[in-house]
């Protein structure tokens, strides 16, 4: 059985293979490195980046979830790529492309700041609160 694509499928997996391949360099990951974490070959890796093939659900949601991106950005049915943004990059929708990569950069730049932030040990211990005491006439 041949495999005909419409064009509106044609279109759908060279943009998810566009997305795809973005979140992996931008991640600095190798394909190698994604086949070994998503349990994927990595010629399957490459025919995803390149529209060949359709990744399953299961392997779409690890991808995700290896580039730090939701699901929905990576199928293009949102702009942003962290789902606690998508409010912000929504009120970008009349700037220049320009403005919206600097404005999803800078989120994303937060984002790993925040991780950072909440790996590292405190470094003040959090006051101790007394007993309760019942209040004396």
């Amino acid at each position: 059985m041949t495999n005909i694509r419409s064009e509106d499928e044609a279109a759908f997996l060279k943009a998810l293979g566009k997305r795809l391949r973005g979140a992996r360099e931008r991640n600095e990951l190798s394909r190698e490195t994604v086949s070994g974490r998503i349990g994927r070959s990595k010629d399957t890796i490459e025919d995803w980046e390149n529209g060949l093939s359709t990744p399953t659900v299961y392997a779409l949601s690890k991808a995700a979830h290896l580039y730090e991106v939701s699901m929905d950005w990576l199928i293009g049915n949102d702009d942003a790529p962290k789902p606690e943004h998508v409010a912000f990059i929504r009120s970008w929708g009349a700037a220049s492309n320009g403005a919206r990569e600097v404005a999803i950069k800078a989120l994303q730049l937060e984002t790993q700041q925040h991780e950072y932030l909440k790996s590292q040990p405190k470094m003040v211990a959090e006051p101790e609160r007394p007993p309760y005491q019942a209040e004396q006439e």
